[in-house]
């Protein structure tokens, strides 16, 4: 009985299927990979290299101008910022990241992120400068910490001060995500009027 075995090889462009056979042994092939007279088969190092190259290569869309009120800044090549000085409640900022075109209302993938967005919006809470992020607490949720999630997406980074002292629903009405100074969140009044953060995707 004749045993076939498929080696399946990932080309720039498509897929090459090279069938061999039990046969091949007895013409002298080793199994040991390319090499002089060999079919021309590609080293995996070679195929992974080309699908990074491509990858790299895939163009990113470009970030749109700021609307007057918004300022434009980077925190990643992959994605668009912008800090909107028009201040709103929470709820009103969401929706305007959208009806702007700016995406969604940021969520924080990881503490570079957090500090990007400290450096170019400088928030204070004392100043009335803080601001607005996409972190917001479900009607379901446990006060003061439970059903705490994103608006757009998903990310498991929280501040270092998250759990310590924050959330605790001062008041009995704190369910929307407020960055303050150095970084720290709180959880604030949704009516709160304050800056808000936009992200947009550079990926088509």
């Amino acid at each position: 009985m004749r045993i076939v075995v498929l080696a399946v090889l990932v080309a720039a462009c498509g897929f090459q299927v090279r069938a061999s056979s039990t046969d091949d042994a007895a013409a002298g092939d080793d199994g040991a990979g390319p090499g002089p007279g060999s079919d021309g088969a590609m080293p995996d190092a070679a195929i992974d290299a080309m699908v990074d190259a491509a990858i790299d290569a895939t163009p990113l869309l470009p970030c749109p101008p700021a609307p007057s009120g918004c300022t434009q800044f980077t925190c990643s090549p992959t994605a668009c910022h912008y800090v909107c000085n028009d201040k709103r409640g929470w709820t009103s900022g969401r929706d305007r990241c959208v009806s702007l075109g700016l995406g969604c209302i940021a969520t924080i993938e990881d503490s570079a992120e957090n500090s990007c967005i400290v450096g170019a919006t400088l928030p204070s809470f004392a100043a009335g400068t803080s601001v607005w992020f996409g972190f917001v607490q479900a009607a379901s949720g446990t006060e003061p910490a439970g059903g705490w999630g994103w608006q757009c997406g998903s990310s498991s980074f929280v501040a270092g001060n998250w759990g310590t002292f924050e959330p605790n629903n001062s008041g009995g009405n704190e369910d929307c995500g407020l960055m303050i100074e150095g970084g720290a969140w709180i959880d604030g009044d949704c009516s709160t009027q304050a800056r808000y953060v936009c992200e947009l995707s550079r990926l088509p």
